[in-house]
């Protein structure tokens, strides 16, 4: 008896280590495109922490432009309950209108944001969700309308 209970404590530590080493981490392959819904080209400018800029993407009325790609271990914003788009997670950014006026962003986190904003997750559009099990893949896309560049105008005149 105590051997039957021995081999049936062996198999199941064996069976734990097995479904342990099977276990699958999520992972998220994201993209974000930004579309100029203006009738003059706007700039979006990345920026490091010091907020120098390192790269540049010219988006022409109409078009719509890859700015940004979210991989790694991890769930989508756009399959989990929650405001934020995690749209440049932790990083700066800044719309350039054609006249001059800026927009400057940070990471969603920096407190509450009023208004439509590329931190949101109901101001995306989701272009494609090709999502699996343990794999969230999504394509989003964020019209630069309007109301950003009103918000561009009030940040200037504060």
């Amino acid at each position: 008896m105590k051997k039957i209970c021995f081999l049936i404590f062996c198999l199941m530590g064996l069976f734990a280590m097995l479904f342990t080493s099977c276990h699958y981490d999520p992972w998220v392959e994201d993209q974000y495109y930004f579309k100029n819904g203006l009738a003059e080209p706007i700039k979006f400018l990345k920026l490091d922490i010091d907020d120098h800029v390192y790269d540049t993407i010219t988006i022409n009325p109409g078009e719509s432009v890859f700015v940004y790609f979210a991989n790694g271990r991890d769930h989508s914003y756009f399959s989990q309950n929650m405001k934020w788009s995690g749209f440049m997670m932790g990083n700066h950014y800044c719309i350039l209108y054609s006249d001059g006026i800026k927009a400057y962003y940070q990471s969603e986190y920096q407190g509450e944001i009023d208004g439509k904003s590329p931190a949101l997750k109901q101001f995306w559009n989701i272009l494609e969700n090709t999502s699996k099990k343990h794999r969230d893949e999504y394509v989003v896309e964020y019209t630069v309308d309007e109301a950003d560049y009103q918000f561009a105008v009030e940040l200037g005149a504060e």
